[in-house]
């Protein structure tokens, strides 16, 4: 094999999304490590203008002498899968990921992965596990440093529990202490200070007497299950398994949801995803999980996969309460009907994903009844003007978009035809990368004064400041002349 074909090899990626091969596809010819198999696969794709499903292609593969042993996954593999439906992407990339690595992948640092790939609107073409690992630990480490170091001081109202060698669990109730939390323990609670504020979720943190952090447990607002039992770096804590135990004993926590927690076996708790909600023993399990319905609280995984079950055979135990649930109603409309789902759209608005996904996914159009919701947030509100109203203002999210600095530059470049946002202005000033991007293509022959302090900050970019202002014939500030 010669070097160009190396090189065609290289290039197949880019190849497949101009012919517009679905993500998936795209992702599972990346993976491939045989390059006669890959540029196989890449050459079905091609012939078909991109138009092929992911089992269609694998079914011409083995009709063409190419079948491989596929891996199974094993049950708590498929429910790590199955927990991330609200996102095909994301689910497909997991999939391939464990599937490639035959079962050998550390499930406990997928929900990192998921937090580094929700906040940043990753694409994840071409990251293998490991590689976006890497990533997530990067921006996980560079989102901490923007965070102090120190807790506030410790109220006595705050310690939970106080053991006699003066080891004690803390209940976190702010937003400061739970980012300091993930800091200091480098994990991703961190991202989860309003659900702590909200108290959608409990997290406890076990503190030496010279109040540092060792252990970080999450519990679901009704205190029933453990979503995650961390120590640094997202290990198994095994070295403190007695004093967990001591809280899980007090607040009497008996499951672990395995989706998402990986350690919960280890401290003697039940899997919930291996229970099932039809047995007598378990109706207080399932009336909670009911509740959680009635009250459109998003479902665990284990519970969500249970009333997929009785929605796919209209089960009229589920099926009067589908329409009040945003997350049922949604899955209904995706895979039962593959349409609208009118009566289910009054709750589907409710949630800002659900009404997103339901309009870009769905109703491939505006879904007027959840705008409301979508602009609550900046990314969904910067990509529902892009790709639900084609490039068209979304003036409903513009509050939430100028509270961010990349989609507010984004919004000006994409939404606004390289016009100015000037709602956005002053948060895109705070930041040097933002603030020079927003010169140079939104600005261009003019000065950002906003945000030359910022970016007088960064040695990189006030050199590429000072280039783009004498490239466009404009007099440096006097303060930036020492750099010349």
């Amino acid at each position: 094999m010669n070097w160009y074909y190396f090189i065609k090899l290289a290039d197949i990626e880019e190849a497949l999304q101009r012919v517009n091969a679905q993500p998936n596809v795209v992702q599972f010819i990346s993976d491939i490590q045989d390059p006669n198999l890959k540029n196989l696969a890449s050459r079905i794709v091609f012939s078909v203008k991109g138009l092929i499903e992911l089992d269609e292609l694998k079914n011409r593969l083995q009709q063409r002498g190419r079948k491989t042993k596929q891996y199974q996954l094993k049950p708590q593999e498929q429910e790590v899968v199955n927990s991330y439906s609200n996102s095909k992407d994301f689910q497909n990339w997991i999939q391939t990921q464990i599937l490639n690595s035959k079962g050998k992948l550390d499930l406990s640092r997928v929900s990192h992965i998921w937090d580094w790939y929700e906040k940043t609107n990753q694409n994840l073409s071409g990251f293998t596990y490991e590689k976006a690992l890497n990533a997530a630990d990067q921006w996980s480490q560079t989102e901490q440093s923007k965070t102090s170091t120190e807790y506030q001081p410790l109220q006595q109202k705050d310690i939970f529990m106080k053991f006699p060698d003066g080891m004690m669990f803390v209940k976190l109730s702010n937003e400061h202490d739970t980012s300091v939390e993930g800091n200091l323990m480098n994990h991703c609670v961190g991202n989860y200070c309003e659900d702590v504020v909200e108290e959608k979720i409990y997290v406890y943190s076990l503190r030496t007497p010279n109040n540092e952090p060792v252990v970080t447990l999450g519990f679901d607002r009704d205190l029933f299950y453990a979503k995650q039992i961390k120590g640094k770096s997202d290990v198994n804590p095994i070295k403190w398994k007695n004093r967990i135990t001591v809280l899980l004993q007090k607040l009497n926590i008996k499951y672990y949801d395995s989706s998402s927690e990986s350690n919960g076996s280890s401290y003697g708790l039940i899997n919930l995803n291996e229970i099932d909600l039809n047995l007598p023993e378990n109706k207080k399990i399932k009336d909670l999980m009911m509740k959680k319905v009635i009250n459109n609280v998003r479902l665990p995984s284990f519970a969500f996969a249970y009333f997929i079950k009785l929605m796919k055979k209209k089960d009229p135990e589920i099926m009067k309460y589908v329409t009040i649930n945003s997350q049922l109603s949604y899955y209904y409309a995706e895979n039962i009907l593959r349409g609208r789902f009118e009566l289910g759209e009054e709750a589907i608005a409710k949630d800002t994903v659900y009404s997103y996904y339901y309009a870009k996914n769905i109703i491939r159009g505006r879904f007027e009844l959840g705008e409301k919701a979508i602009a609550k947030d900046a990314y969904y509100s910067y990509d529902y003007a892009l790709s639900v109203l084609n490039r068209k203002r979304f003036e409903l999210g513009e509050e939430a978009i100028a509270k961010d600095a990349r989609y507010s530059c984004y919004y000006a470049m994409d939404i606004l035809n390289e016009n100015r946002f000037e709602l956005g202005e002053e948060t895109i000033a705070k930041n040097a990368h933002y603030s020079y991007y927003y010169a140079e293509n939104i600005l261009k022959g003019e000065r950002f004064e906003l945000g030359e302090k910022a970016i007088a900050k960064d040695s990189f970019y006030l050199r590429n400041y000072i280039i783009f202002l004498q490239k466009n014939n404009i007099e440096v500030p006097e303060i930036f002349k020492q750099y010349l």
